[in-house]
Order: structure tokens, then sequence, then C-alpha cells
């Protein structure tokens, strides 16, 4: 099997929201060799805000694209299967031709296993990526905490 070119390598990252919570979320995609996109929404002072923008820097490279694709690709399944409790969840899809990986976590859970450890490592990685975006976008960095 082929190696997707770079424009193929796709990763979706996202914090969504829990359904009682204050609705401030995010979603990115990065495309391996720099570009993506980013939509954010918050509730304001002067009510609900929604900012998005495309981006061109992005530090996603394809050796970074695979590696990270193979941990995920690791990790338990049930990692990748909805979370139906009222917590905000982080949610990681890699894409690359017609191989998709998605793994997601409830934030609100207490204990860590090794596999939402490794998961978790992989989040913070990506989101070191996004996070200087968010904020030019005007996310509070109150907001942003919540994804940590």
């Amino acid at each position: 099997m082929s190696q997707p070119d770079a424009a193929a390598m796709r990763v979706d990252l996202a914090f969504v929201p829990g359904f009682s919570a204050s609705l401030a979320g995010w979603e990115a995609t990065l495309v391996a060799g720099g570009r993506g996109s980013l939509r954010c929404h918050w509730i304001g002072l002067s009510g609900p805000e929604e900012r998005s923008r495309a981006r061109h820097d992005f530090p996603l490279t394809p050796p970074l694209f695979e590696r990270l694709c193979r941990v995920l690709e690791g990790l338990p399944a049930e990692l990748g299967a909805s979370t139906i409790d009222d917590a905000p969840v982080r949610r990681i899809r890699c894409r690359a031709g017609d191989r998709i990986i998605e793994r997601r976590r409830s934030v609100a859970k207490k204990g860590v296993t090794p596999s939402e450890a490794e998961f978790d490592r992989v989040w913070f990685e990506l989101f070191a990526l996004v996070r200087p975006a968010l904020l030019d976008l005007g996310m509070k960095e109150a907001l942003l905490a919540q994804a940590r």
C-alpha cells in the first residue's frame, strides 16, 4: 500500500462540551504540511459567539502525523466509542486515504488507565499545536483550560 501524500493526512481535533457545560468548545482540522482550519464557540458576555478561520501555520509534519496515528491505533477500540455521560469530551480523528482512526475520552473521568494516559499524551501534543491559533481567534485562556 502506498503512502498517502501529505495533503491527505488530516487530524480532526475537538473539545466537545457536555450538554450542560458552558458550551465552550472548538474543532480544528490539521493537514500535514501546515494547512488547516479552526472553529470555536462559547457563551460570551453578549451571548453566544462563534469564530472560524483557515490557517497555514500548523506544524504538523507527515512523520509526526504517522507517529501519532500509530499511537492512537494501538489504543483500545473502546476509546473510540461514544460517551454517554454529560461530561466534556476530547476527540481525535486521524484520516489518511481510507484509514480512519478515532479515539475519544471523557474529561470527567477521575481515574486514568494506561491507555487513557497515552491518549492524553497525544491530545496534549496536538493541543499545543492549535492553542495559539485558538487564542488568536479570541477564545479566552480560561475556556481553553477546560480542554487540558
